[in-house]
């Protein structure tokens, strides 16, 4: 099991990966800015757990259990925001934020639920049924 920050470190290698072939510690230090010693340790502590590969002022790499669990968090993320931003309406700023703390803490049960009802909930958009609409709707008439 991973801490939060531990899993906000795996997310962020798997994104920076993913905008260039290599990740190095000050890439991590200026998206997530935290200091040199904040990333140093937490690399220690992912390396042990056998999540990525790192030489002392080497590029960062993810092995192939650290990429499944990157996968896995950042399926999380982007699935929370969708939750929040499209079917809550809640600002995307906002929905960013609350995403990536619940990430954490979901249980998965309630997760697989949570995948399930937005995929429900983008079936009725797929029959032009717009149930998101509806929802929009009703909040607008209750700040009127």
């Amino acid at each position: 099991m991973l801490t939060p920050s531990l899993e906000d470190y795996i997310e962020t290698i798997f994104m920076e990966q993913t905008k260039r072939k290599v990740v190095r510690v000050k890439d991590l230090t200026s998206t997530m800015n935290v200091k040199t010693s904040s990333v140093i340790g937490a690399l220690k502590v992912l390396s042990e757990k056998g999540y990525v590969n790192h030489e002392h002022y080497g590029y960062i790499e993810l092995t192939p259990s650290g990429v499944r669990k990157a996968r896995q968090v950042y399926k999380k993320h982007k699935i929370l925001i969708k939750f929040l931003k499209e079917i809550l309406r809640v600002d995307e700023k906002i929905a960013r934020e609350d995403a990536c703390r619940i990430e954490h803490y979901i249980h998965e049960k309630t997760f697989e639920r949570l995948v399930e009802f937005v995929s429900f909930m983008e079936s009725f958009e797929r029959k032009k049924t717009p149930v998101k609409n509806e929802f929009k709707r009703y909040l607008q008439k209750k700040k009127e």
